[in-house]
């Protein structure tokens, strides 16, 4: 059925359940995992999401820190498992673009991600990561929440 299962996380509880669950699905299906983590790129002027008060240099090495951890969850639980998992690294400004990306780039046939659920105006305003990876993938996404 599905052979490479791309699972992005933001290192949240929501996201390591889709993880769980994508790992589950890669060993019914004797498939793959590929796992993602998106972080903010560094700007000069920052904003709330980017500031860093040791500039770029400090930022960087706390975004290095932060995909370590991501990732490192996801391949233990894979590795338990007995399923295979590459990881991958990208700095974009749009998560949801990173991810379709990324399903491509690896020729991913499953997308599965958690959903944070953001009601109303928030929703209607910005849009979820989740919806816009809905709007924007070729290939199924299965979403968690």
């Amino acid at each position: 059925m599905f052979s490479r299962i791309l699972v992005p996380t933001d290192g949240t509880a929501l996201s390591e359940k889709a993880a769980q669950g994508a790992i589950d699905l890669a060993c019914q299906c004797k498939g793959a995992l590929v796992a993602l983590t998106v972080v903010a790129p560094y700007q000069a002027a920052p904003t709330a999401d980017t500031m860093h008060i040791g500039g770029a240099d400090a930022y960087r090495e706390q975004q290095r820190e932060t995909v370590q951890f991501r990732l490192s969850r996801i391949t233990a639980l894979a590795a338990r498992a007995g399923v295979h998992c590459d990881t991958v690294f990208a700095e974009s400004a749009t998560v949801h673009r990173a991810i379709v990306n990324t399903a491509r780039q690896h020729n991913c046939d499953l997308i599965v991600m958690g959903s944070h659920g953001h009601r109303k105006l928030a929703a209607m305003i910005v849009g979820s990561q989740t919806q816009k990876v809905l709007a924007e993938s070729g290939i199924p996404v299965l979403v968690y929440h």
